[in-house]
């Protein structure tokens, strides 16, 4: 799939296994589904029209609601993270940090905020819920319970990328205050050659 929409990817679409999302801000630039569907020709792949959606003002892919608004916690896991009980066995513990781990784009610093969670986890350890292991529960359960949305990018506007020694940025883009290096990493290749403001 990678090879088949190289050099589109992240400019007029994303692909992420057999997933093709196709976004436009006008029906003008709907023309792309032409060179998406050239390709898709040449390169001897079928789409099934069943499984086709055309004009989706939301879209829910891999834990997340995506909209013209921004990225967003799909809402049926922050009900579970919600109301989510206190574990009591390393199993449960593990199930909530797979289930939490959505939210990793979401919340500064998450893997400080889970590491008491982690450790319960590691081998040879006794299993002990303290006072700090509950804290961080709660606290990554409010955290993930009250997100925010990351906007998307604006073309219009001027881009401000702060970085620090960790080679992290934290983008902040007219509204927006998103901080994560996974989503720096995932938005990098969007500012390649764009005019740097300082």
């Amino acid at each position: 799939m990678e090879r088949c929409f190289s050099g589109l990817s992240w400019k007029i679409l994303i692909e992420y296994l057999d997933d093709i999302i196709v976004f436009a801000r006008t029906f003008e630039e709907l023309k792309r589904l032409e060179l998406v569907f050239d390709r898709l020709q040449q390169t001897g792949l079928k789409l099934k029209p069943n499984k086709c959606v055309l004009f989706a003002p939301v879209i829910e892919l891999l834990g997340h609601k995506m909209s013209e608004y921004g990225v967003e916690s799909d809402p049926k896991k922050v009900d579970a993270t919600r109301h989510w009980p206190t574990t009591s066995s390393v199993t449960e513990v593990r199930s909530f940090i797979g289930l939490v781990s959505y939210g990793i784009r979401f919340v500064r610093g998450f893997a400080e905020l889970a590491r008491p969670l982690h450790d319960l986890t590691k081998k040879n350890v006794f299993f002990d819920w303290t006072m700090q292991c509950q804290n961080a529960f709660d606290s990554l359960k409010d955290a993930l319970t009250s997100v925010s949305v990351l906007a998307f990018r604006s073309e219009d506007e001027t881009f401000i990328l702060d970085t620090d020694a960790s080679g992290c940025g934290i983008l902040c883009d007219q509204k927006i205050v998103a901080c994560s290096c996974k989503l720096c990493q995932i938005l990098s290749p969007l500012f390649v050659g764009k005019k740097v403001h300082t």
